[in-house]
Formats: C-alpha cells, sequence, structure tokens
C-alpha cells in the first residue's frame, strides 16, 4: 500500500477503556484477556470476549503511530508462541512490529520479476507499508483431513474451499471476520493519512506492472512475486476491498 502523507483529523474509535467500562472491569484485566494470559478466568474471558466482539474492537494505536514519520511494517498477530496462536478468538488484534520511522525489506524483490515488465528494479519496500495476516495459509486434502505445510490437521470449520484454485491451491485455512474488519480499518485509516487510493483492481492477486512500477494504491504480496500465497483472494477480502 503506497501514498504521499497529508494532515487529517483522526476519526473516533473504540478504545481499551470504553472496554473496560462496558465490561465492568479494569483496563489491564482487559490487556491481560487480549493478550491470551494464562492467569485470566474463564468468566472473565468470556465477559471481555462478549464486548470486544459487541463492538469490534481492535487496538489501533499502531495505525495512529503510522502518521509519525516514514512507513513501517504492520504485523497482525497475538502474542503468543503456544500451539494455538492460530486459532485465538481475537485474530485481528493490530500489533506493530517497529517504529514507523523505519523500513524493511519485508517483499523479498528479484530483479528478473521487473525485466519480464521491462521495468527497472525499484525499492518498493521504502514506499510500502506492510501488514501481514496471520493464518496457515494453503493447505493439502489428504485422507479426508486439511494439512497446513507444517503437517498439522485443521478442522474443516477452518478451511474454506475457494472456487478456482488459486497458485496451485484450492484450500485455505480461512480468513476470520476480525481479522478482515482490522485490514479494513487499517487501509481506511492509511488512505485518508496519506493519500493512498484506495480503488480495488482485481489484478491485485498476479505480478503486475502497475505495482512494480511504483503506483500508489492497494497491492499485495502476489502483486510482484510469483511464489507467494501468503495472501489470497478470499471473497469476504476481495467484498471489503471493494467497498473502500
Amino acid at each position: 500500500m503506497r501514498g504521499a502523507k497529508k494532515a487529517t483529523a483522526k476519526k473516533e474509535i473504540v478504545t481499551i477503556d470504553l472496554i473496560a467500562e462496558k465490561a465492568g472491569v479494569s483496563k489491564a484485566s482487559v490487556s491481560r484477556v487480549l493478550n491470551g494470559s494464562a492467569t485470566v478466568s474463564p468468566e472473565l474471558k468470556k465477559k471481555v470476549t462478549a464486548v470486544v466482539r459487541r463492538y469490534g474492537y481492535v487496538p489501533n494505536a499502531s495505525a495512529r503511530r503510522l502518521a509519525g514519520g516514514r512507513s513501517g511494517l504492520v504485523v497482525l498477530l497475538l502474542e503468543e508462541t503456544n500451539e494455538e496462536f492460530f486459532l485465538n478468538p481475537f485474530w485481528g488484534q493490530i500489533v506493530q512490529g517497529f517504529p514507523s520511522k523505519k523500513w524493511a525489506y519485508h517483499l523479498g524483490l528479484r530483479e528478473s520479476t521487473f525485466n519480464n515488465f521491462n521495468l527497472p528494479y525499484k525499492s518498493l519496500d521504502k514506499i510500502s507499508i506492510g501488514i501481514e495476516i496471520c493464518g496457515w495459509g494453503q493447505l493439502t486434502y489428504r485422507s479426508g483431513k486439511f494439512y497446513t505445510w507444517t503437517d498439522k490437521v485443521l478442522s474443516e470449520e477452518d478451511v474454506i474451499e475457494l472456487s478456482t484454485p488459486f497458485r496451485g491451491f484450492k484450500y485455505f485455512h480461512n480468513y476470520t471476520d476480525s481479522q478482515i474488519d482490522s485490514v479494513e480499518k487499517l487501509l481506511r485509516y492509511w488512505g485518508e493519512t496519506y493519500n493512498i487510493p484506495l480503488t480495488y483492481n482485481p489484478d491485485i492477486f498476479d505480478v503486475n506492472a502497475r505495482a512494480l512500477s511504483g503506483e500508489r494504491g492497494v497491492f499485495t504480496h502476489c502483486s510482484v512475486r510469483y511464489d507467494k500465497i501468503d495472501i489470497y483472494p478470499h471473497p469476504k477480502l476481495i467484498e471489503m476491498l471493494k467497498s473502500l
């Protein structure tokens, strides 16, 4: 996602203070629930979870900090390391990977890709904001089960079947509504803050000259890499992008 920064008024958002107030608990308790603390009781988790879902809350401080400097990499994940990480009900929480005044080589660009379009190599990493939507990605169906690339078995309810295979795969780990909502909030905020066009173009899931040339707009990793399937054309994701 690329564009020029401009000054703008910030929209009112749901805060952790509001969630704590509506749940009748402290802000620290809400934070522990959101971060999956082992000290949280089932009752507290249920109470806070209900309020979070009711208000569609995602911590947006990371997005707001982006207005303070150069675009950086923003990672959508939870601060967990156990095997339940990818099945957490709070998927969609926004966490900033590092200060937005920094940039990173997060695209893994290859000069040969630019050559295919007769374009000069361009360091797109320096002018891009990256969103990582955490998940298992592509799945393989074997003997009635869905396997991740690590051979972990996923429940059928966590799987989406695409009507048309994408880059050789038909089954993918389903994005949650919370994840898609978080992406929408980030895109709308950055679009307004950095004057980035949010018009949807169906070619963003294929390598294309627009992305490689540095055109401002919304693109995917697949727009600049032939070998990437870390984001896929999920129907709800496309529907959201079209609504921007």
